[in-house]
């Protein structure tokens, strides 16, 4: 192995069930760059022979790379938290009441 070190990870196939990622980064001691959600398009486009990001380009994992690769660019700062439209505020609210 090379003599460097891991400045962080990407999280694959993460599952809303399960050790959240920032454990993870907590017990690995490094940053979790992002997560990549567990998504059946992945393996479509894997078949297709074609990257899932044009093969499928709205689903969550095709979003959560082309987030990644904007966020290692330095294109985007994801501790700005981006504004909310009215129905994600809804299901925000409704998730706190439990």
């Amino acid at each position: 192995m090379l003599d460097s070190k891991i400045s962080g990870i990407l999280i694959n196939k993460q599952r809303k069930s399960g050790i959240k990622s920032d454990e993870i980064g907590t017990a690995l001691g490094v940053e979790v760059f992002g997560e990549v959600p567990h998504d059946k398009n992945v393996l479509k486009a894997m078949d297709a022979k074609e990257p899932v990001v044009t093969y499928k380009p709205r689903t969550p994992a095709s979003k959560a790379f082309n987030r990644l690769s904007l966020k290692m660019a330095g294109l985007i700062d994801e501790s700005v938290r981006p504004q909310q439209n009215f129905l994600q505020k809804l299901r925000h609210k409704k998730n706190k009441r439990g």
